[in-house]
């Protein structure tokens, strides 16, 4: 059957994603170039599809992206690879297709649920604006392995809407009208993980593969954010759709 969810894009990649981040307009896709032993981060506009290279570093540089709020990356970086807890609070921002350090400071960060993103010393982040320090509104699906119960509800409703059964792990969530499960079907060599969207009518939306699984399980695989659907594919592609737009 014809996928029904408009508003389809692809965007691949050389490596394999990372990290991927988003505010309410953009995705950062973080790719592992290992040939090159560097790090790529692209910059990925939800409104007009626009995809950017933002920057190259050197795996030398041990960043970990923390918080995304284009056009700033919040980033910790453990300058003593022997101790993970030694961490650096440093803040880039995208412009004219490179990254300017806007702060660089020897702590972390911390989030306060009222407050928002600041220092792990306590001070605040007077280099950013205050409203690109917030939590964003994306919304992720729940993990059920095999051995919970809920496990063997999403079974019986993939049995009786597309008269397959999954094994091992999904992951599932109920956003409005409608209804997202990421799961695995056992085959007799390799697993292959697939996602699916139904409304809460039972129509079936969405199945696409999202191919073998060989780097075993992955988690998150999928979010939800301003109508958009975010799909990690064959852990070097991203998938987006329009999630309340159908034929």
């Amino acid at each position: 059957m014809q996928n029904k969810l408009q508003g389809k894009a692809r965007y691949k990649f050389d490596q394999g994603i990372w990290k991927l981040l988003c505010d309410d307009s953009h995705l950062l896709v973080v790719v592992k170039d290992e040939v090159q032993f560097a790090t790529k981060f692209y910059f990925i506009s939800l409104a007009d599809g626009k995809e950017e290279l933002g920057i190259v570093v050197p795996d030398s540089l041990k960043w970990n992206p923390y918080h995304f709020a284009f056009p700033y990356i919040f980033m910790e970086e453990f300058p003593d690879s022997d101790d993970p807890q030694q961490r650096e609070a440093i803040v880039l921002k995208y412009e004219n297709f490179s990254l300017q350090k806007v702060l660089h400071q020897e702590t972390s960060f911390f989030w306060d649920e009222q407050g928002g993103l600041s220092l792990g010393n306590g001070q605040s982040i007077s280099e950013v604006p205050s409203e690109f320090l917030r939590k964003k509104a994306v919304v992720f699906p729940g993990a059920i392995s095999e051995e919970d119960k809920p496990f063997e509800t999403i079974e019986k409703f993939l049995k009786k809407h597309l008269t397959i059964v999954p094994c091992k792990f999904c992951e599932y969530l109920e956003i409005t009208d409608r209804i997202i499960i990421s799961f695995y079907l056992c085959q007799r060599e390799f697993m292959e993980q697939k996602i699916v969207v139904f409304s809460t009518k039972g129509e079936k939306l969405l199945e696409e593969s999202l191919g073998k699984a060989e780097n075993g399980i992955s988690f998150e695989s999928f979010f939800c954010m301003n109508n958009k659907l975010v799909v990690v594919d064959q852990q070097n592609s991203v998938l987006t759709y329009n999630l309340h737009e159908a034929y």
